[in-house]
């Protein structure tokens, strides 16, 4: 993923804007924070699940992979295997579906997990999605250049991430001690349930066209670990009232998508395009540790004028640079309205490193 970035990036703009591997760094750091944080709150909580849900589990994530591929329905797939698994066990078909025969002889049980799991794991599962994305979202601003509906260009920010965390849970049957002795084995009424780590896919992608990206991620994020706190007072009601476990799972998958949509429309009213302009260059990119970083760019702002001269174009901008082949001082209209000013040394007769993105050429 992040090869495919960098070399896109520098096909369209020339530099990486960010060269390094900031996807690698983020997927180990979500690996081993979520993964060891999230291990040990689940390890106490201990949800329990059937090999049912995690067949299913496994099957939505390979069908989503194969028909869908680039679009991630991660928590989607968490739930709903949960609500098939609570349908079955409720009906009784889950007996029938395979036979405890076949279940025994490999270790397993047949034994159903109570509905409340199924609700605990999924509000589990969507609050750490809603950390990663305020964690991560809009933290690496990448533009995609392509055109409104008035032919104009216009720069969008996509967040796309996928990760896969570790997590405890307990699954009936003593299947891994009778092939690893000294694999652990608890009893919970009179049945025995074996811990296991089970890889959890969390994949989220949405692209942001007016706001501003950090801050856009950030309330999203926020609002998903808050409807995930909701998730565990539907658990609570789940755990005396079983049947609740199915319409809990569809709120929470419901409200996701709500969400999601809820923040593209706050994106979509917003009054202005990262779009160019006609009285300046629009800043679309920063490279970090440059000049531009610096003097506090930020992307949407406008330059007017760089060393006292107007730009209107990349051309222009690059020229006006060289001007002063150390220093530059540019006339900048921030998102708010505001006119800045800021001043820099640059590096000596380099003005394409300075750090700034735009559009390249004229429309």
């Amino acid at each position: 993923m992040s090869k495919h970035r960098i070399q896109a990036t520098r096909q369209h703009f020339h530099n990486a804007i960010y060269p390094q591997h900031f996807e690698i760094r983020q997927l180990w750091m979500n690996l081993l924070l979520f993964g060891v944080v999230g291990s040990i709150i689940s390890f106490v909580v201990g949800p329990v699940v059937t090999i049912i849900w995690f067949a299913i589990y496994q099957c939505l994530l390979l069908i989503n992979l194969v028909l869908i591929p680039g679009v991630f329905f991660s928590f989607e797939s968490a739930a709903i295997a949960a609500g098939i698994a609570i349908w079955l066990n409720l009906t009784g078909y889950a007996n029938h579906l395979i036979p405890s025969q076949l279940l025994n002889h490999y270790g397993l049980s047949a034994s159903p997990a109570a509905a409340f799991n199924y609700v605990l794991l999924a509000s589990f599962i969507l609050f750490i999605l809603g950390a990663i994305i305020a964690k991560d979202g809009g933290r690496y601003n990448i533009p995609v250049v392509s055109r409104n509906e008035r032919k104009n260009r216009i720069a969008g920010y996509p967040f796309k991430t996928l990760n896969v965390i570790p997590l405890f849970m307990f699954i009936p049957g003593d299947w891994i001690h009778s092939t690893i002795p000294y694999w652990p084995v608890m009893m919970l009424n009179g049945h025995s349930l074996a811990f296991v780590v089970v890889p959890v896919s969390l994949g989220f992608q949405m692209t942001v066209f007016k706001s501003l990206p950090r801050w856009l991620f950030k309330q999203l994020g926020k609002r998903i670990m808050q409807l995930a706190l909701i998730g565990i007072l539907l658990m609570v009601v789940s755990l005396f009232l079983p049947i609740a476990a199915l319409p809990s799972l569809l709120i929470m998958i419901l409200g996701l998508w709500w969400l999601r949509m809820h923040f593209k429309a706050v994106d979509r009213n917003q009054a202005d395009w990262y779009s160019e302009v006609i009285d300046g260059v629009r800043v679309i990119g920063i490279e970090p540790n440059t000049p531009a970083a610096k003097m506090q760019l930020a992307i949407g702002d406008v330059i007017l004028t760089v060393n006292n001269q107007p730009v209107t174009n990349e051309d222009e901008f690059y020229r006006a640079l060289l001007k002063q082949s150390t220093y530059c001082r540019m006339k900048v209209r921030n998102r708010e309205g505001r006119l800045l000013i800021t001043e820099t040394a640059i590096f000596n007769n380099a003005p394409h490193e300075i750090g700034v993105v735009l559009f390249k050429g004229k429309s």
